[in-house]
């Protein structure tokens, strides 16, 4: 079977340019230029909300209905950090695309 929207490959004798990755945990990623990519502050004060939003989830009656709108709203929070961390992968990934 063949599938004509995905382009083909180049091959190697035509890559002109190669870079080398080292993702790590004090900044999210130092490219072998030496260019390094911070990770988002943003993502760990979300993150920090997330605490404390499970918190006052602990501090609910199982079963409430506060109960479970605190989950609804720990629920949404979730979807934002990972929409957050999609969005900033996509855009890492294109700036290393394009700028080599």
């Amino acid at each position: 079977m063949e599938d004509n929207s995905i382009p083909t490959p180049k091959p190697i004798d035509e890559v002109k340019t190669a870079i080398g990755i080292d993702l790590g945990l004090k900044s999210f990623l130092v490219t072998s230029t030496g260019e390094s990519v911070d990770g988002k502050p943003h993502y760990r004060r979300t993150q920090k909300h997330l605490a404390r939003q499970q918190k006052r989830l602990s501090l609910k009656q199982t079963g409430s209905i506060n109960c479970q709108k605190q989950k609804e709203k720990i629920s949404r929070i979730h979807q934002r950090i990972a929409s957050q961390r999609e969005i900033f992968h996509y855009n890492v990934a294109h700036q290393l695309v394009f700028a080599v």
